[in-house]
Parts: C-alpha cells; sequence; structure tokens
C-alpha cells in the first residue's frame, strides 16, 4: 500500500509539473456590492498518456505580498486551496473553473453549480463555500505577506465563518491581485494577475485598473502577455463559466481535443533467422515510424530501416511504431532466433608446396560437414568422415597460388562456414649435378649445380659425405646418392647425383730393418705383396736409397723415410711409409782430472753420438762393460773404451792421463791485505799434495778468530761478521798429506789494510 501511494504522489508530482491553471477570467461584479467571481482555465498537451491535470492542494488567493505589500495593496487575510478529492485528481486539459462568491452572487452566474463536471461539458462551477475547496481564514495577512512568503501546509479546513468563505480572496476596488500557487512550489506564484499595484516583474500580467462594475477577460491563448487581456463592462462583457468567444473559444476547444493514434499496418519478417546473418523487416503501414525489439538480448533492430541482427538464440517480438499526434500505433511479428553451428577453427598446414598433400581437420559434430576448396587449380580437397569423430579434409596442392578450404556445417537450417586459408608455393628448377661418378675411399671430388643457394646432402653418409661446398668424400666401399636441395618461398626442389666409392690398394704394413749402418742395406716388405703398381721413394736419399723392390742402402748417418705408393685398377692410391735411421758411431772419452797427482783417482767417462754398449776396455779396468770408470794410476796412462750400437756399428775412443810427481810442499804466507782490492785478500794455506787440514787463527789475547778444514777455504780478516783491526795473529795448522805424511805448524801473521 505504501509503495502504491508513493508512485501516486510521484505521478502527481510530475502531472503538476507538465499542468498549469491560469486565469481566464476575472470580475469585480455590478457596482454595489461584491458580486466577484474568478474563471480559471486548466492547460496541458495531451498526449496518449497525458490529457489531465491533479489540481489537488492548488492555492487561489488576491494579493498576498508578493506583487506588492503595504497598506492599500489588497492583503486580505487568509487564502482558498482545492481540497485533496479525488474530484481534482484528473481535471481535464480545456475544462473551465468557475469559482463565485455565493453571499452575493453574480446574476450572470445562470448555470447550476456543477462542482465535478457531472454533464462532462468541461465545466466546474462551485461557490467559494464548496466542500471541494479548503479555506485559510489567517494566512497570510498583512503582517506575514511580502516577496519571501511561503504559503502553510496546514490551517486549510471547511468549516469557517458564513462571511469568510469569499473573504479570504475578495479582491480591492483600488488595486489587487489574483494569485494562482502550485503545491509544488508554494513560494511563488505559478501565475498571477494584478491591477493597480505592482509592476510587471512581480506579476505575470499587470493591468492599470480594475474599478468595481468591470471586469477583465483573455481574448485568446496568449495568457502571459498583457495585450491579449481586454477590460469589459460587468454585465454585458462577463461570460462566467464559458470560454470568452473568437480566439479564447478555439484555444480552449483545442486544449479539449483528444489525440489518438493511426495504424502501423502488418509487419513481415522473420519468423526465425540465424545466428550471424541479418534480415529486414518490412510493414504495410505509413513510413517514418519506429522498429523496436521486445528482447534485444536476443534480437536487435536498426530503429530506422528495420534490418534485424540476431544476438543470441531466443524469441522476441520485432514492433513497428508509429505516431498519430503524440499518440502512438504499433504492429509487430514474432521472431525466433536459432543458433549457428559453432565451428572450432580448422588445423592444417599452410603455406605448402606444389605436389604436398596433407589433411585438414575440424572437430565438427558426428563428422558432419562439406569440404570444399574457393580455386580448385590450386588445391583440391576430399573429405574423409569418421563417424564421431574430426571431420578431416585431404587436401592436394596442383599450383603455386592461394585458396581457401571451407568446411560448411548446416544444423537446424542454419549454416556455418569455417575457412581456411591456405597459400601454395612454387617449387623451385634445380639444374643436374655435374662430377666425377666414382672416387677412391678416403678420397674427394667436387660435385657442382649451376642453380645457387643450394644445400648438399648424402643419403648415406657411411658411405659417403659432402661438404656445404659440394666437395664429396669416401667413407666406406659402396654407393649412394648426393642430393643438392634449393629452398626458396618455403620450398625445396633438389636433383641426385650417384657416387660409387672404389677400394683402395694395399700399400702396407711395411716390414724390414728399422736401424742400418753406414753401409749396411735393407730389404723392406709389405705381407701378401700388393697388387697394382708400387713405386718406391726415399725421403733423405743422402742418407738411405731404395729400389723399385724395396731394397734399402744406408750411405751415411741420420734419418729418412721409405714411401711406397700403390696404384690398383680403379685408379685409387694408397700408401705407407717406413723410418730408417742410419747410425755412424762416435765415441768420447774424458778424464777427470786430468792431469792428476799421483795418489788420486780420476774418473773416466766414455759417451757416444748415439745410444751404444760399451764391449770392453784398455788396460782392463774391473768392470768392463761400464761407459764409466774410476781408476788411480801411479803413472801416466792412456786408456781406450771400445762400444758397439744395437745394430752392431763398433767405434772406439782413447784419452791419457797424465800423473804428476807428489811434493811435500806446504806454504802459509805471513800477511795479507783483506781491502777487497782483488789482491792478497784471503789468508789460507798452500800446497800440492793436501788430503786434508786443520788451520785455525788467533788474535792477541788468545781468541780464536777463524777456524776451517777446507784447504780451499782462507780468512777474509773478519769474525762474526765484523772486520777484525790491523795487527798480528797467531794460528795453528794440522796437515795430512796425500802420501799421508802429517805436518803441524805454528805462527804468525800481519793482518794489513
Amino acid at each position: 500500500m505504501r509503495k502504491g501511494l508513493l508512485l501516486l504522489a510521484f505521478c502527481a508530482l510530475a502531472n503538476r509539473g507538465k499542468a498549469q491553471l491560469v486565469l481566464n477570467e476575472v470580475s469585480q461584479g455590478p457596482t454595489g456590492g461584491s458580486k466577484e467571481y474568478f474563471e480559471f482555465v486548466v492547460v496541458g498537451t495531451r498526449t496518449c498518456t497525458d490529457s489531465t491535470a491533479d489540481l489537488r492542494g492548488w492555492i487561489i488567493d488576491d494579493n498576498n505580498g508578493w506583487v506588492q505589500s503595504g497598506a492599500g495593496t489588497g492583503i486580505a487575510a487568509g487564502a482558498i486551496r482545492f481540497a485533496n478529492n479525488p474530484a481534482w485528481a484528473r481535471v481535464p486539459y480545456g475544462s473551465v473553473i468557475l469559482v463565485y462568491n455565493e453571499q452575493d452572487k453574480n446574476p450572470r452566474i445562470t448555470a447550476p453549480d456543477d462542482p465535478t463536471d457531472a454533464n462532462q461539458d468541461y465545466t466546474y462551477i462551485l461557490p467559494a463555500s464548496s466542500n471541494l475547496l479548503e479555506r485559510n481564514f489567517t494566512e497570510p495577512t498583512v503582517a506575514t505577506g511580502g516577496t519571501g512568503y511561503t504559503y502553510p501546509t496546514s490551517g486549510f479546513g471547511q468549516v469557517l465563518p458564513t462571511d469568510w468563505h469569499w473573504g479570504t480572496v475578495a479582491l480591492a476596488n483600488g488595486g489587487d491581485a489574483v494569485i494562482i500557487v502550485n503545491p509544488a512550489n508554494r513560494g511563488a506564484a505559478s501565475f498571477s494577475f494584478a491591477f493597480g499595484i505592482g509592476t510587471a516583474a512581480t506579476a505575470t500580467i499587470r493591468v492599470p485598473d480594475m474599478p468595481g462594475g468591470k471586469n477583465y477577460f483573455l481574448s485568446d491563448a496568449n495568457y502571459t502577455v498583457a495585450a491579449s487581456w481586454q477590460q469589459g463592462d460587468a454585465g454585458p462583457n462577463e461570460t462566467p463559466g464559458v470560454p470568452n468567444g473568437g480566439a479564447n473559444s478555439t484555444w480552449i476547444a483545442a486544449l479539449r481535443l483528444q489525440v489518438s493514434g493511426g495504424s502501423a499496418g502488418t509487419v513481415s519478417g522473420g519468423p526465425s533467422l540465424c545466428l550471424g546473418s541479418t534480415t529486414t523487416f518490412t510493414t504495410t503501414g505509413p513510413a517514418g515510424g519506429t522498429w523496436s525489439s521486445s528482447n534485444p538480448a536476443v534480437a536487435t533492430v536498426n530503429p530506422a530501416t528495420g534490418v534485424v541482427t540476431p544476438v543470441a538464440a531466443g524469441t522476441s517480438t520485432i514492433t513497428y511504431t508509429v505516431g498519430s499526434g503524440s499518440c502512438p500505433a504499433s504492429s509487430g511479428a514474432p521472431l525466433t532466433v536459432v543458433p549457428t553451428p559453432v565451428l572450432q577453427p580448422t588445423t592444417g598446414t599452410s603455406p605448402v608446396c606444389v605436389g604436398a598433400q596433407f589433411q585438414v581437420t575440424n572437430p565438427a559434430v558426428n563428422g558432419s560437414g562439406q569440404w570444399s576448396s574457393t580455386n580448385p587449380a590450386v588445391a583440391t580437397v576430399t573429405p574423409t568422415l569418421p563417424a564421431g569423430g574430426p571431420s578431416i579434409g585431404n587436401v592436394t596442392a596442383l599450383s603455386a597460388g592461394t585458396t581457401t578450404i571451407n568446411l560448411t556445417v548446416t544444423l537446424n537450417g542454419c549454416t556455418a562456414i569455417q575457412p581456411f586459408q591456405l597459400v601454395v608455393d612454387a617449387v623451385p628448377a634445380v639444374a643436374p649435378i655435374t662430377g666425377n661418378n666414382t672416387v677412391c675411399l678416403g678420397a674427394t671430388t667436387p660435385f657442382a649445380s649451376t642453380t645457387p643457394g643450394g644445400v648438399w646432402s648424402a643419403a648415406n653418409t657411411a658411405v659417403a659425405t659432402v661438404s656445404p661446398g659440394g666437395v664429396v668424400t669416401g667413407v666406406a666401399v659402396g654407393s649412394t646418392n648426393i642430393r643438392y636441395t634449393v629452398t626458396a618461398g618455403g620450398c625445396s626442389g633438389f636433383v641426385e647425383k650417384n657416387i660409387s666409392v672404389s677400394p683402395l690398394p694395399v700399400a702396407g704394413p711395411i716390414s724390414g730393418n728399422a736401424t742400418l749402418c753406414v753401409g749396411g742395406s735393407s730389404q723392406l716388405s709389405i705381407p701378401g705383396g700388393a697388387v697394382g703398381v708400387r713405386t718406391w721413394t726415399s725421403s733423405n736419399p743422402a742418407v738411405a736409397t731404395v729400389n723399385n723392390s724395396g731394397l734399402v742402402t744406408a750411405l751415411a748417418a741420420g734419418s729418412s723415410t721409405i714411401s711406397l705408393q700403390v696404384l690398383n685398377a680403379e685408379g685409387c692410391t694408397a700408401s705407407s711409409t717406413y723410418n730408417i735411421l742410419v747410425q755412424a758411431l762416435s765415441l768420447q772419452l774424458q778424464a777427470t782430472p786430468n792431469p792428476v797427482n799421483a795418489g788420486n783417482a780420476v774418473t773416466l767417462s766414455a759417451t757416444g753420438n748415439t745410444a751404444f754398449i760399451v764391449t770392453g776396455w784398455t788396460p782392463s779396468v774391473p768392470n768392463p762393460t761400464a761407459a764409466t770408470q774410476v781408476v788411480t794410476p801411479a803413472v801416466t796412462t792412456t786408456y781406450t773404451v771400445n762400444g758397439q750400437t744395437a745394430a752392431g756399428c763398433a767405434a772406439s775412443a782413447s784419452v791419457t792421463v797424465t800423473v804428476n810427481e807428489v811434493k811435500d810442499d806446504v806454504f802459509i804466507p805471513n800477511y795479507f791485505t783483506p781491502n777487497n782490492d782483488g789482491r792478497n785478500d784471503l789468508l789460507q794455506v798452500y800446497g800440492s799434495s793436501i788430503r786434508s787440514l786443520e788451520f785455525r787463527i788467533f788474535n792477541q789475547w788468545g781468541q780464536q778468530v777463524f777456524a776451517s778444514t777446507d784447504a780451499g777455504r782462507g780468512w777474509d780478516g773478519t769474525a762474526s761478521g765484523k772486520a777484525q783491526p790491523v795487527g798480528v795473529y797467531s794460528y795453528v795448522a794440522r796437515i795430512t798429506l796425500q802420501s799421508g805424511k802429517q805436518i803441524n805448524l805454528k805462527g804468525s801473521i800481519n793482518l794489513i789494510r
């Protein structure tokens, strides 16, 4: 119930915003009395849904201070309001409402009261005392009136003193106003008519005066234009309850004209439409109408052209609407949108090359559908339709170009086409391969083609390989195809040539003596012999030569590589090598020391220019096969060593060891000068046959400053790293000679700087 009241209130307010209540005639009545009346017209534009006004709560009053305030401006306490009665809820546009003073009724009012327009002649006649009107006899007053005044919502009622029924709106002859207030805005006049007071800025219509015995009436439809209002005499110019004649009557009659609609004709189109397509609805009705869809979620329609576009499966009504005046007329037709089969993308290969055969697939329902090619000269397609599986098309590329492979599926009268764009590229032409038909095992031969930019490959790389430049290498005896492939635009063309790999002759391994002595020879051979033409060569003929049978002759010490090359009937060659070492043994014999004092040992060392073994010594020695001997000759002696290599190359060498006679001479200087000038810087014991010694030096206080058991080591004049002072020092020496003789010496020396 509350929602209904709110909705009613909203509609009422909305209607009030459109409708207007205006004054059509006002009369002071004949002279001598108060035979006044107000005649109003309900103004509004009729439509098919709006032809009435809600007057409940509208207020009518004389001047309340808005037009002009102060004494003498006709302000009468109180006002009249249309009661909250259903009679005022829907007052037709063009209705004339006559409110009069029943205490002094104007004699021109002859029609009976009709406060509810019971006879439906668009005329409401009622006295100010009618219970369809409410009266407030206190506001506004002179004290409360003014430009800032707002009418209250309370204080209006049915019961008032009898003389206050009209007294709340009674007009003053000297100047007053008629004010109409819309309850939606109780602080301003929606229409006001003033005479003798105010200005054009404070009243909708302002005229100079309207004394007793006069009236004013609207002569046409321009109720806001002062020139349209005419003053008349009460009596002959009064027309209470009816239009004022002429243009005014024409205007009011037009307000009462009921709006009616025309015909939208018969709508044609549909009744079904596939998703993804469009259709145009038509009508036999007049042009200029508007198309609409009852369910835009299913289908939309161009409002001007009637072109329908489906949105989703379902139903809708397509309606054509035309208007006659403001009243529309409509006609419609049902539409069912049928879903178009939904196809997944077709998968396949593109681009492909001329001659390619492949399949395109699409998971169509139950393998249904028809395959086709838009350009069969480029590619053809034949179907393979496994039940319950994807639709498969077998495509054959015939020539270079483009085509579309289409899968067409129809379901419930709707057809879907899934395209697959196919590009077929041409296969490049390749010139033939040129080159030898055979190659020897391990050898190479070049292949070539006049078509540039290709790639070489071998069918069997275990037999032959080919380099990026076309060089073929024989890997194993047999035959294989060599292919040259040229790719352009993603397509490849190729040519092939067969190559035979021939076996190599046997050329090794070579066997024979690898080490020879100068003047010796060796016969070289290979196992089983070699079939073909043999050629022997020596890399160093000055060291060794070889004849055509492989006999090597050693000429000089050194090394040489003997090569054998064998050429077989297929033209293939094989070769092997054998290294020959020619030796010429040379021995050297050294004695250390030499000469030597009698009784001292000498080391004999035999060396050679190559590896050898010792075969003997002269004179004989305890270990005759050792290359190093230690001997102690008593007199000068010549020693000889004999040796040979593993190849039997022999040689000998000799050395004479000179033995000096040993003398017992020992000498110790009596001074030395350790000043680092290179002369007499050391003090030591000198002798030619000293075997061992003990040598000590003391300063003048008996402190030892030097000691040595090495005859080759002397005193440099320092002790503990410090230079000793100039002076006399004493020494003690105990010496053993090579002969075993011992000598003890004591003495003094001078240290001079």
